[in-house]
Order: structure tokens, then C-alpha cells, then sequence
């Protein structure tokens, strides 16, 4: 366990805090849902109708139940149900199918399950069929009817376990009693399981309120007229972390279960929203649908770097900054200043968004001793403590174990450094930092520098040992023409054009052309696997000498 999650001073459970704010401001509107308007009144009171249903099914403190769920107000009104009875939430991917979910709710020991019976016309019945048998502890599914994308479903037969409606609940007496409390877990997220099967990060009601009491102020969702426009799914921690902040800070959120950048661009218009954290994919399709959307007071917030809409900030009326954070440490952990220096502005990490959060760099596969930690701006390890980081892995004590110093820091994986001003830069996972030529080398410099060749779409470099020395390794797609043909470029064109751009011992060895990358999908976005990556660069440089 993380030995500073404990935070000083009073921390409420999630139920107690919320019924607080519903309480003061009734009447204000906590979610635009395409044309439904729920207040905070009717969100705590329908969570409250909820947690009845939930206690009647058997649900009790500790207990896990898996939302499976896009985004709808049924979502945070049964988070806030189960952190009312003291339960878990098992936050589930929509994307995922019944061998993730098999893996995912078994070991996790999920009892029951809400879910979206037909949601975008797959089966999600039949792929819980498929995984029934690896779920002993499953004991009620939710069928989710309460949308009016969802209005006339049905619950689904067949199954072993009592399959109730959602709407159901709707007339249930509400519950009275708090059974949260701030030590103890109310949500999981999985980690991205790039490389392995994912794990269950668990985050409790103290460290998920002081966070986004800290986020709202530092991203700004607690000004006057703020109105967030929340596109990234609340089974991941930056679609999580946003909505806590929002929610909070007693704001609304507007937002879809399926993303439509027509309907977007629509409704940020309409209801003037103020800020928001998507993915740069996001951003762009909804620019591309709609043309120019003036919006001055717009803010966004991205963990990524280098994309190329920084031009267009000016005469699109938008700011982009740069974020940290991760299913271990949730999301929007900190923030670059809003200043002019665009570079530092979109760089990866920031400013902690609280003073109970600290980061530090210590030298990479040192022993975890205070002579191993890094003064500011030498690169290595980043590792973070504070009500924020995560108490640790559900049902892993071992892994949890390797994830944290002595003292309480999470070591994240993540290669950065520290600076003398108290922000802090993210460079790249550890694994994805290669050593060439006795020099540390962040890949994604090559990555920009070749994406930058006419014709390449993306580009990925991967570092490998062979021969007694590590050699990079560029894979790169091409544009395609209408006829869906993919653009060749020659590998010594490449070759060329980076011996004259960059460093020599920067050129990759190899330069591999690919119709597609080998991925894997996250809450948030899909993501490139690099170990896979890896595999094919050491059968490219072995055939390359055989």
C-alpha cells in the first residue's frame, strides 16, 4: 500500500461530499446528455435509488461490480450508488470482449455487471455468455434501458443469474446510509497491458476527492460559467478524472455515449464549453466535420506532444496544453503553464496540480537508496507520491510490491526529469528510450523527424540489442491514394534524409515499411504495442546478417 495516500485532515466518503453539494445547488445542472438535463438534486437522488437497488441484490462494502457502460448519467449514478454501499466499481471498457472481460472480472471477483444489452448493435449479452464460466462470483446483471437510444431493450435471457432492467430501480425507496469512508477503494482502472495482461489499479474515496478538488481550480473547471465538454469515456482515469473534477466542483459536463464530431462541434457551440481533455484523433475529426468553431474561451488539454494543431491555435480560438497522468496516479496530475513558449506549453507533464504532490527522478535500475534520486534536469525514472497515486494493485500484492520505493513513491516507468521551478517533464516510457551511441535517446525526435518526410503518415522507432550494441529501428506507414493505395518510399530515401537531418547516431539502422502497426485498445485511445515492434525489428536485423 502507498504509504502516503492518507491525506492530513477530514476526507468524506464520495457519497457524503456529493450529497453535500446536491444539497446547496439543487437546480444546477450537473449533465447535458444530448437533450437530457439532470440536475444535482435528481443525480444524487437517483444514485441514492440506486444504492437501494444494488443493497437489494446483496451488494455490501468491499463487494465489485463492473459498470460496462459508454458515456450516459447511468454511469455516475451508479458509481456514486456503489460508493454510497462501500462497493468497487470495476470500470470496464465498452471495447473490450468476452476473453478481457473474462480475465479482467475473474480476477477481480465481480458480482454483478451493468450493462448496454445492444449498445452500438453488438451483443454485449452474448459476449458475457462467452465468459460466464470464468465468472464463479457473478451474481445479477443490470440490463441498461434508460437512454432513448436504449428505450424498449429488453433484459436478455438465457442467463443463470436474475437479468433485471435498469429502469427498474427507478421507483426504488432511496438509501439512507453511508457506507463509504475515505481509506477505503472505490474504483479500479486497467492499465494499458501493452506488455502483459492489464492490471487493476485502485484508487479510494480520500485520494479520488482530493485530486479533483486539486484539478478543478489548477484546469480551471471550477470558474464561474465553465461548461466541460467531456469526450473521453468515464471507464478511463482522464475521462474519470474530469468528470470527478467537473462534478466537484459543482459545474456541468456535457457529453455523448458515441462520439459524433458533427454533434460535437453542435454542441459546443450550444452550450459554450469552456475545456476539455481528448486525445488529438478527437480534436481533429471534430475540426475536419465542422470547419472553424470560434471559441475563445476554449481550452484543451493534452497528454501528447508535438501535434500539429499548435498553428491553427490563434485562428481557431482554442489553447492547447500539455497534461500528465495514468491509471496509477490519475489523470490531469499536472499541467504546463499557459504561457507563450509553445514548445513548454504542449510538453508532456507540468506542475503538480496540488502541493501533496511530489515527483522525483531517480537513475535508471539504481537500488532504491536516496543516493540513487536525481538532481533537476538529469533525465531517469520519474517516480510520484500523494493522495492521488494509487493504493495499489487489486488482488496483486506482489506487483505492488515492485511498484513502490520504501518511502511510499510510485515508480511509474516513465523516463523524465525534474525542474528547479517545481514542473517536472515526461520524454518517454523507459522501455520505449533507446541508448545509441552512449547517448539516451527519446525515439519520438526520430518519429517527428521522418513523419516530417513527404508521404509518411506515421512512424514509430523501436530500439533492439544486436551484435553487441543497441540499433533503432524505423516503422513507418504511408499516405494511401483514393483507390486505397499505400504511397512506397525507398528505405535509402530515408536513409538519405535523416543522415542529413539529424545526428548520425540517431539514424535508425533499418527503415520498415508497414501497411498497419500491431495494436491494442485503451479507454482512451488505441495504442501502438512496441514490444511488438520490438519482435519484428530483431527478425528484420537478423535477416539482415543471416
Amino acid at each position: 500500500m502507498n504509504a502516503i495516500l492518507n491525506p492530513a485532515g477530514p476526507v468524506h466518503s464520495l457519497a457524503e461530499e456529493f450529497e453535500r453539494l446536491a444539497a446547496s445547488q439543487p437546480d444546477h445542472v450537473a449533465i447535458w446528455h444530448g437533450r437530457t438535463r439532470v440536475t444535482f438534486a435528481e443525480l444524487n437522488l437517483q444514485s441514492r435509488r440506486m444504492a437501494a437497488g444494488f443493497a437489494r441484490l446483496g451488494v455490501q462494502r468491499g463487494d465489485r461490480v463492473a459498470i460496462w457502460l459508454p458515456n450516459v448519467p447511468a454511469w455516475l449514478v451508479c458509481f456514486l450508488a456503489l460508493a454510497r454501499l462501500g462497493a468497487i466499481t470495476i470500470a470496464t471498457n465498452t471495447r473490450f470482449r468476452s476473453r478481457e472481460i473474462a480475465d479482467i472480472w475473474s480476477r477481480a471477483g465481480v458480482k454483478g455487471v451493468v450493462f448496454w444489452p445492444h449498445y452500438r448493435n453488438i451483443e454485449f449479452a452474448q459476449l458475457l455468455h462467452a465468459a460466464r464460466k470464468d465468472l464463479p462470483e457473478l451474481h445479477f446483471l443490470i440490463a441498461y434501458d434508460g437512454d432513448q437510444d436504449a428505450h424498449g431493450e429488453e433484459a436478455p435471457d438465457g442467463f443463470d443469474v436474475p437479468t433485471l432492467p435498469y429502469s427498474g430501480f427507478a421507483h426504488e425507496a432511496p438509501y439512507t446510509e453511508d457506507h463509504g469512508a475515505g481509506e477505503l477503494p472505490a474504483i479500479t482502472f486497467t492499465t494499458s497491458g501493452t506488455t502483459g495482461r492489464p492490471k487493476l489499479a485502485v484508487h479510494t474515496h480520500a485520494g479520488i476527492l482530493r485530486h479533483a478538488l486539486a484539478v478543478a481550480p489548477a484546469f480551471g473547471y471550477d470558474t464561474p460559467g465553465a461548461c466541460t465538454l467531456h469526450l473521453l469515456p468515464y471507464c478511463g482515469t482522464y475521462g474519470f478524472t474530469q468528470a470527478m473534477a467537473t462534478l466537484y466542483a459543482g459545474r456541468p459536463q456535457v457529453t455523448q455515449h458515441t462520439f459524433d464530431a458533427q454533434a460535437a462541434a453542435a454542441v459546443m457551440r450550444e452550450r459554450q464549453t469552456t475545456q476539455g481533455a481528448m486525445t488529438l484523433d478527437l480534436m481533429e475529426r471534430i475540426y475536419a466535420a465542422a470547419g472553424e468553431i470560434p471559441l475563445p474561451r476554449m481550452r484543451y488539454f493534452m497528454g501528447s506532444t508535438g501535434h500539429p494543431l499548435g498553428e491553427h491555435e490563434e485562428r481557431l480560438g482554442f489553447r492547447i496544453r500539455g497534461i500528465y497522468g495514468s491509471s496509477e496516479v490519475q489523470a490531469l496530475f499536472s499541467v504546463q503553464p499557459d504561457g507563450d513558449d509553445w514548445p513548454q506549453r504542449i510538453a508532456g507533464g507540468g506542475v503538480p496540480v496540488s502541493p501533496e504532490l511530489h515527483v522525483r527522478a531517480r537513475k535508471v535500475n539504481s537500488p532504491l537508496e536516496a543516493s540513487a534520486l536525481l538532481p533537476h534536469e538529469e533525465w531517469g525514472e520519474l517516480e510520484f507520491a500523494g493522495p492521488a497515486v494509487m493504493a495499489g494493485y487489486l488482488n496483486d500484492p506482489e506487483a505492488t510490491a515492485r511498484v513502490f520505493t520504501p518511502d511510499g513513491f510510485f515508480r511509474s516507468g516513465d523516463l523524465g526529469y525534474t525542474l528547479a521551478d517545481g514542473s517536472f517533464r515526461f520524454v518517454a516510457r523507459l522501455g520505449d528510450a533507446i541508448r545509441l551511441g552512449g547517448f539516451l535517446v527519446d525515439p519520438h525526435e526520430i518519429e517527428k523527424f521522418i513523419g516530417e518526410f513527404a508521404g509518411v503518415e506515421l512512424c514509430q522507432v523501436v530500439g533492439v540489442e544486436h551484435a553487441g550494441h543497441t540499433r533503432a529501428v524505423a516503422f513507418y506507414s504511408c499516405t494511401k491514394s483514393e483507390a486505397g493505395v499505400s504511397a512506397r518510399i525507398v528505405e535509402a530515401d530515408l536513409r538519405r534524409y535523416c543522415k542529413e537531418g539529424i545526428a548520425s547516431y540517431k539514424v535508425p539502422q533499418r527503415f520498415v515499411q508497414l501497411e498497419s502497426f500491431p495494436v491494442v485498445t485503451s479507454a482512451n485511445n488505441t495504442k501502438i504495442v512496441r514490444a511488438e515492434l520490438r519482435k519484428m525489428a530483431e527478425r528484420v536485423l537478423y535477416d539482415a546478417t543471416a
